[in-house]
């Protein structure tokens, strides 16, 4: 049976558009699954006799194993191909879900029957914290290699962030889907429903073509093969900080996604617990920043395709993003709703809509043979910001007792970030 997408022609439009789509899908329920524990922490923390801010610790775990994951995916590849690698990550995305399910239901047990302690089940969620980091580790490199050769390359920063636009768009379903399944189900049935929903993704994967060649996922592991096995983890990382220009892409990665999922992972639970609006309204608010993101994403990729450069693009994101995620942790319930939708909104469409156009750079500087490998090592770097900032804004929080606090303290890096790559000169 002829797969969808077989006939696409790399380097046209067609193939470009059909590889970005999927990709789109794939890495938006990814995300989507991803962003849940944020938006349930208010309710389900409770379950298992937690502080919502102890979230953070979750989220740490998953981007730990995430930066394993993606410096073992170039070697993945070449094992066994791009297909294979896809319905992975499909099935991390059902794996996590399933997983925190049952620590739930795990946990409620444990409550109402007093025969063990709720916390116990919290080890049940570290293996959705592995399933997931493993899928979050992988995705990225993946669908670098799949968009590299199919996308036309004076278009490249369009079509990658278009891809882009899965992130916020699963954390905006994330927000405004899980809190209306609470209306007319427990958070745990939630959670169940939604795994069945990804095993049926899971299904679809197989029947959609995204190979690359033989030749070019043999080359998407060179470092690893010239560095030998044990250093094979190691290598991407390190070519990564002695080239100026990967090294200031990988402090990007570090510093902006330390803004964006600090409020990913604690939006939500502060508009909710510390300014007093409503789960549904701050899910919304958060849902609409993120819609926010997937427009910003697409625009900005535009604009550095054909108006800005890209590097002055992502200094302007960078400034914008930490001016507004400090303008959020100023909220205080006096504030109008309006109002705070509108600063919410202007943080998706400047910090939440780098990711595109820093791909595209990285595969950009990349040597051709060596685009997996760098995207696994900058994603390290991005990885270790993932981790460090909802980490650390978790023990702020439980340190001072405040959300906003963490919110501030982490959007000063991409704000004096930005206004480096704004003010400097690109390496030559």
């Amino acid at each position: 049976m002829r797969k969808l997408g077989e006939r696409s022609v790399p380097g046209t439009i067609p193939a470009a558009a059909f590889a970005a789509i999927f990709t789109l899908v794939l890495h938006m329920i990814l995300t989507l699954v991803t962003a849940i524990p944020g938006v349930l922490a208010p309710v389900a923390a409770k379950v298992f006799g937690l502080h919502p801010g102890r979230v953070g610790l979750l989220v740490a775990a998953t981007f730990i194993i995430a930066m394993a994951a993606s410096l073992a995916t170039p070697g993945l590849l070449a094992r066994w191909g791009a297909a294979r690698a896809c319905q992975a990550v499909a099935a991390g995305s059902a794996i996590g879900l399933f997983a925190m399910a049952a620590a739930g239901y795990g946990a409620h047990w444990a409550t109402d029957t007093g025969a063990m302690p709720a916390p116990v089940f919290i080890a049940v969620l570290i293996v959705s914290a592995v399933s997931l980091g493993i899928a979050n580790g992988m995705i990225n490199p993946i669908s670098s290699m799949i968009l590299f050769r199919a996308v036309p390359a004076n278009l490249r920063a369009f079509f990658f962030s278009v891809k882009q636009t899965a992130v916020p768009a699963g954390y905006a379903v994330a927000g405004l889907l899980v809190p209306a399944l609470l209306l007319v189900m427990s958070w745990q049935a939630a959670l169940a429903g939604l795994g069945l929903a990804a095993i049926v993704w899971l299904l679809m994967t197989m029947l959609v073509h995204v190979e690359i060649s033989p030749d070019a996922a043999k080359a998407a592991a060179p470092l690893a093969t010239r560095a030998g096995r044990l250093r094979a983890f190691v290598e991407p990382i390190r070519t990564v900080w002695r080239r100026r220009a990967m090294r200031e892409m990988a402090l990007v990665s570090m510093m902006y996604s330390m803004n964006q999922t600090v409020m990913a992972a604690y939006l939500v639970s502060y508009l909710n617990l510390e300014i007093g609006l409503s789960l549904v309204l701050s899910g919304a608010i958060f849902a609409a920043s993120q819609f926010a993101g997937m427009l910003g994403r697409i625009v900005w990729g535009l604009s550095a395709d054909l108006w800005v450069k890209p590097r002055t693009q992502l200094g302007l994101l960078g400034a914008a993003g930490g001016v507004c995620g400090l303008t959020v942790s100023q909220f205080t319930p006096a504030w109008s709703q309006p109002a705070m939708l509108a600063v919410c909104v202007l943080f998706g469409l400047t910090a939440v809509s780098w990711n595109g156009i820093f791909l595209s750079e990285v595969a950009r500087l990349s040597a051709k043979g060596d685009i997996g490998a760098m995207t696994a090592g900058t994603g390290v770097y991005n990885n270790l910001g993932a981790l460090a900032g909802p980490g650390l804004c978790s023990l702020l929080v439980a340190l001072s007792g405040i959300y906003a606090l963490g919110i501030a303290v982490f959007a000063c890096a991409p704000l004096l970030l930005g206004a480096y790559l704004i003010l400097s000169r690109e390496p030559g």
